[in-house]
């Protein structure tokens, strides 16, 4: 009942719209209640022309804004973590190379000179890396076998990084 009357109140209530003298947008709305008729004059705070032209921004434009920000935060966070994983496996490349090469001349020399290659060594590919260290570890496993361990540690984006290869020499050759 209460809705219906509301419906009814509203269908009976004409608006209409005028300026006033100093520019501001006025309206009057007639409500019509069986015969009793009552006017209200309602003024805006602003002119309507000035109105859209006031300045600021909308929420939708503000979170549009931070969204493609972050979006481009996320993208260089991105693109830098992976400039940092391409550069230490290029270091890593570098180091199994120089290692393999090592093991490769030691296994060449064989069991009788395997001890005279224990020690640090350096190599000219390994200039690219901060702060290396290259050694050469020769044991004996057995009366017959020499363990051989040749390893590289280096650093890298601020942490230690080790590559390192064993094998076993035996007294006819390499296993």
């Amino acid at each position: 009942m209460g809705i219906f009357w509301l419906g009814a109140l509203f269908e009976a209530a004409q608006f209409r719209h005028a300026r006033n003298q100093d520019g501001r947008v006025c309206g009057e709305m007639e409500l019509l209640l069986g015969d009793i008729s009552t006017h209200a004059r309602i003024y805006t705070l602003g002119n309507v022309k000035n109105a859209a032209l006031q300045s600021g921004f909308t929420l939708i434009e503000v979170v549009v804004t931070i969204f493609i920000v972050v979006l481009m935060l996320v993208f260089y966070a991105s693109s830098f973590t992976s400039n940092q994983l391409e550069k230490i496996q290029e270091h890593k490349d570098i180091v199994l190379r120089v290692i393999n090469q090592k093991m490769a001349s030691i296994r060449a020399g064989g069991y009788s000179n395997a001890a005279s290659s224990a020690g640090t060594f350096t190599d000219t590919q390994l200039s690219t890396l901060t702060r290396y260290s290259a050694s050469t570890t020769v044991s004996d496993y057995n009366a017959n076998i020499k363990e051989v361990t040749v390893g590289v540690s280096w650093i890298d984006a601020s942490s230690t990084l080790y590559l390192g290869e064993t094998t076993l020499l035996v007294n006819s050759g390499g296993l």
